[in-house]
């Protein structure tokens, strides 16, 4: 009898054509956030990209490259730095770039 463990479910998902995938479960209506996580090591916020496009696509599958076209430069810049919280001189401090101050609360999640 074989037994699936998390890197094969890892695997599998690395080879899957959709990233509509990583929304699947079994027996629930969505993966575990912490299982997600620590076992499949998908972040969170990939996690929760996917879920708003699969939404916003209205279930359509989403390609497995779709996010192929993110540079991390951009990403880095459009998404983590300001959720970061990073000030505009610190950013500079660390980064050698210039960005704009940190978004409020509703700013972050308009980013989301």
């Amino acid at each position: 009898m074989r037994i699936i463990q998390a890197s094969d479910v890892r695997q599998w998902l690395s080879q899957a054509d959709s990233l509509s995938e990583f929304t699947h479960s079994i027996g629930q209506r969505r993966i575990d956030d912490e299982y997600a996580e620590q076992s499949l090591h998908l972040p969170y916020h990939l996690r929760f990209v996917i879920e708003k496009l699969s939404e916003e696509r209205e279930g359509e599958d989403i390609p497995a490259k779709e996010f192929d076209s993110i540079s991390f430069f951009s990403l880095c810049k459009g998404l983590f730095m300001p959720l970061s919280y990073l000030t505009s001189d610190r950013a500079a401090q660390i980064f050698g770039m210039q960005v704009a101050d940190p978004p409020d609360a509703a700013g972050k999640e308009q980013l989301l």
